[in-house]
C-alpha cells in the first residue's frame, strides 16, 4: 500500500518501520487548554445510540434473543450486550426510532403473554427497554407514532409509563415522530408543527412540564431554526433533531471493510465536516434562541455503507477507519455541549455504526467494534465540564490533521481526547494546559493516556474470525513537563489523555476547577423547603415536588438562579400536608437531582 507523506513546518521526516505497515512523524501541532474557563456540561446522553428493529439489530440474535434462547439472557436481552452497554458508558437510548417508529403501536410490546410476544418480534416491548436502560445506566428516550398512531395512544403510554414511578426519573427526553418526510413520511414543517401542536397541548400536564420534548428538525435539518422558534416559545424544556449519516454516495456508499486509502480519507473527510454542519445549526439556533433554552439533538448518526448480505440483510463491519470517525463526532458534540444535549450513533448492535456485532450463523459469538472502545474510551467527558480546547495543527486531505476536545470532572482529573485523522503519518503534539484552578498543579506521575488503533486503517472485525483487531490499549509515548505534555500521536487513532491528583485535592480547588452544580434539599416546619444550589452562570431552575410513588406532580416552581451559591425557600401550598414527597431540582443544562423529603406541615 502506498504511504502518503505530510511534511509540516516543523520537524524533519522520520520513517518508522513497522512490519505490514509504513507510518511516517512530520509535523508539529499545539494544544492548549484553558481550564479555568470549564463551565458548558457534557451530557452523557451525548454518548447514546438509536435501537430501531431494523435489520439484526434488536432481533434474530442482536440484543433481544428470547427468554428460551441458549445465549445468556436477561429477560430476553443478551447478557453481553447488557454487560457490553455498562462497559462502554452508553449514556441514552432511543426506542423504537427510526421509520419503524411511526409504525410501531407501544401496546402490541405490553398485551398478551410473553411468548406471544416474543413469536411477532414484540418480546422488546416498554417494560424491557426501561430495564434495559436501568440495567445500563442510560437514559431512556421513547419515540410516539405520529403517522400510524393517535394523540390518544400516545398519551396512554405515557400513562402506563407514569404508572411506574422508577421509569420517570430514567427519562428526560420524549420525541413525537421521527422523520416525517421522505422516505418515512411526505409533511412540510408547518404540517408537521400543527399535528405536533395538538398532539403536545393534549399531553398530560407532568410530560410537557419535565420531559423534554423533540421535534424533527427536517432533512438535511431544513426545519431546525423553524422548530427552534416553535419551542422558545413553549414552557416546559425543548429540543430540536437533527439526522446526519456519513455517506458520499447513497447509491454506492461503499464496503464497510474493503477499501483503499482514497476510500479512508472520503468518509473520515465527510465526517469531520460534522462539526460544520453543527456550528450551522448552533449559529440558525442562536437567531431565535439566545439564551439557549431549545437543545440540538444529534440523535442518528453514522458511517453507513452498503449492505454485507453474508449476515443477513443490513449489517456492517467496523475498522479503525470507524474509531477514527467517532473520535470526530464525540469531539464535535463535546464541543458545542453548550447547545447540544444529545447524539446517538446507529445503532448499537449489527446495523451501521455498531458498537458490537454478534454472528447470525453462531448467536453465542459477539464482537467489540472500533466504535465500542472509541465509547469506552471517552466515557471519561460525560458530565465532565467542557474545557474549550484551541488546536494548532497541519491539514490533510483537507481537513485538519489533529481535532481535540476535553473536560474536567467532579474529582478534579483533566481529560483531552485526540484524534489524528491521518492515515499514515504520526503527529507531535505539544499540549498545554493553563488557568488551573488555585491549589491544582500536576506532576508526571498524575498523567496516563490509552489509545484506540490498529495496525492499518483496515484492522478491525471485519469477520467473526478476525486476529488483526482494534482494542483499547494503554498509551506511554508522551513526557511531561509541568502542565506541558509532549506526545507522538500515532496515525489514525483516537488518543485519551488523563491528569488525575490521587492525593493534596481539596474539596474547595474542586468546586473551583469544575463549577459543578451542587444540591442540598431541606425540609423545615411550616411546609417550607429550603434548596442550595451552585451554579457557575445565572440559569433557570425548576422545583417539583411529586407524591411519593412519582406518579403525581403536586406543586412546582419556576424561576432563576444567580452565578454563585443560592439559596430558596420554598413555601409550598396549604393543602400539601406533613407526608413523604419526592423533591426534583432542575437546572437547566446543568443537571437534575432528585430527592425524597418528608414535609414538616
Amino acid at each position: 500500500m502506498q504511504c502518503g507523506k505530510f511534511f509540516g513546518s516543523l520537524g524533519k521526516l522520520i520513517i518508522v518501520f513497522i512490519p505490514g505497515w509504513i507510518f511516517s512523524v512530520s509535523g508539529q501541532s499545539t494544544l492548549s487548554l484553558n481550564v479555568g474557563q470549564a463551565e458548558y456540561t457534557i451530557s452523557k446522553a451525548l454518548y447514546g445510540v438509536l435501537m430501531e428493529n431494523y435489520g439484526r439489530c434488536i432481533y434474530g440474535g442482536g440484543i433481544y434473543v428470547g427468554t428460551s434462547s441458549p445465549v445468556p439472557n436477561t429477560n430476553g436481552m443478551r447478557t453481553d450486550v447488557i454487560e457490553g452497554f455498562k462497559e462502554c458508558g452508553l449514556g441514552c437510548i432511543e426506542w423504537p426510532g427510526g421509520c419503524f417508529a411511526d409504525k410501531y403501536h407501544w401496546a402490541d410490546g405490553v398485551d398478551g403473554t410473553k411468548a406471544q410476544r416474543e413469536a411477532s418480534d414484540n418480546g422488546l416491548g416498554t417494560d424491557e427497554f426501561f430495564q434495559l436502560c436501568s440495567l445500563t445506566n442510560a437514559y431512556a428516550y421513547p419515540t410516539a407514532n405520529i403517522q400510524s398512531g393517535s394523540s390518544a395512544e400516545q398519551n396512554a403510554w405515557l400513562n402506563y409509563i407514569h404508572d411506574h414511578p422508577s421509569w420517570i426519573p430514567l427519562m428526560p427526553f420524549w420525541k413525537i415522530g421521527n422523520e416525517e418526510w421522505n422516505p418515512c413520511g411526505n409533511m412540510t414543517q408547518s404540517q408537521y408543527q400543527g399535528i405536533y401542536e395538538d398532539w403536545y397541548e393534549k399531553e398530560p400536564a407532568w410530560a410537557k412540564s419535565d420531559v423534554l420534548h423533540i421535534m424533527d428538525g427536517g432533512s438535511g435539518g431544513a426545519w431546525v431554526k423553524a422548530d427552534a422558534q416553535y419551542g422558545v416559545g413553549k414552557s416546559g424544556p425543548f429540543g430540536v433533531s437533527y439526522h446526519r449519516y456519513t455517506v458520499t454516495d447513497w447509491n454506492n456508499k461503499g464496503s464497510s471493510k474493503d477499501f483503499n486509502e482514497s476510500g479512508y480519507y472520503t468518509i473520515v473527510g465527510k465526517a469531520y465536516t460534522i462539526k460544520n454542519d453543527v456550528d450551522n445549526f448552533v449559529n440558525q439556533m442562536n437567531q431565535v434562541d439566545p439564551n439557549y433554552k431549545v437543545a440540538l439533538c444529534v440523535d442518528e448518526w453514522g458511517a453507513w455503507y452498503a449492505d454485507e448480505t453474508d449476515q443477513g440483510g443490513p449489517f456492517n463491519w467496523s475498522t479503525t477507519r470507524d474509531a477514527v470517525i467517532a473520535g470526530l463526532h464525540l469531539n464535535a458534540f463535546n464541543n458545542a455541549c453548550r447547545r447540544v444535549k444529545m447524539a446517538l450513533a446507529a445503532q448499537p448492535v449489527n446495523v451501521i455504526q455498531a458498537l458490537m456485532l454478534t454472528d447470525r450463523n453462531d448467536q453465542s459469538k459477539m464482537r467489540k467494534t472500533p466504535v465500542f472502545w472509541v465509547f469506552k474510551a471517552m466515557k471519561v467527558h460525560q458530565e465532565g465540564k467542557m474545557i474549550p480546547a484551541n488546536m494548532q495543527t497541519g491539514t490533510n486531505q483537507g481537513m485538519p490533521i489533529l481535532t481535540a476536545s476535553a473536560s474536567i470532572d467532579a474529582e478534579n482529573a483533566v481529560h483531552a481526547t485526540i484524534v489524528n485523522t491521518h492515515a499514515t503519518a504520526n503527529q507531535n503534539l505539544t499540549m498545554n494546559l493553563t488557568n488551573l484552578p488555585g491549589g491544582l498543579a500536576f506532576e508526571d506521575s498524575d498523567w496516563s493516556a490509552n489509545v484506540v488503533n490498529g495496525n492499518t486503517i483496515n484492522s478491525g472485525i471485519t469477520s467473526f474470525s478476525s486476529t488483526d483487531t482494534v482494542s483499547l490499549q494503554p498509551f506511554d509515548d508522551f513526557s511531561v513537563s509541568g502542565n506541558t505534555v509532549t506526545a507522538q500521536i500515532p496515525a489514525h487513532s483516537v488518543v485519551t489523555f488523563t491528569a488525575k491528583k490521587t492525593t493534596g485535592v481539596s474539596e474547595s480547588s474542586i468546586e473551583a476547577a469544575v463549577k459543578a452544580p451542587l444540591y442540598s434539599i431541606t425540609p423545615v416546619a411550616g411546609g417550607k423547603i429550603i434548596v442550595h444550589c451552585s451554579v457557575a452562570r445565572s440559569t433557570p431552575v425548576r422545583l417539583s415536588m411529586y407524591s411519593i410513588d412519582g406518579r403525581s406532580v403536586l406543586e412546582s416552581y419556576t424561576g432563576t438562579v444567580g452565578a454563585g451559591s443560592n439559596g430558596l425557600v420554598w413555601q409550598t401550598k396549604a393543602g400539601i400536608g406533613t407526608n413523604a414527597y419526592i423533591v426534583k431540582v432542575t437546572i437547566e443544562g446543568e443537571a437534575t437531582h432528585t430527592q425524597r423529603i418528608v414535609l414538616a406541615r
